[in-house]
């Protein structure tokens, strides 16, 4: 037998300042990851267990930053600082939500 919590999206961000890893997390970003498996979960038709791993899968970037880490992927020839080409790429292999702030949440992949 086990206990069931329904997790309010409050209670995700709470929870989320408690884990080293997610604690930096801006709170756009807990929202979205919390709207993300909310989507999902309505998407699949059937409530989700919660599993810390689902926040850890995820880590936000700046632009900047997320150009710098990822550039290497875009196969056309990336010399300035180009967002869009970044992003296209990282959609072909894994999620990536663009927050309110102008950072960027990335499954990884």
């Amino acid at each position: 037998m086990s206990i069931t919590l329904e997790l309010t999206q409050q209670n995700f961000q709470d929870l989320c300042k408690n884990f080293d890893s997610t604690k930096n997390m801006s709170y756009e970003a807990t929202k979205a990851i919390f709207e993300y498996y909310e989507n999902l979960s309505d998407d699949m038709g059937k409530s989700m267990d919660f599993d810390i791993s689902m926040i850890w899968v995820f880590t936000e970037y700046t632009e900047k930053e997320l150009v710098q880490e990822f550039r290497h992927l875009v196969t056309s020839d990336v010399l300035q600082y180009d967002i869009k080409e970044v992003i296209c790429t990282l959609q072909e292999n894994t999620t990536v939500i663009e927050l309110e702030n102008g950072n960027y949440l990335v499954m990884e992949f």
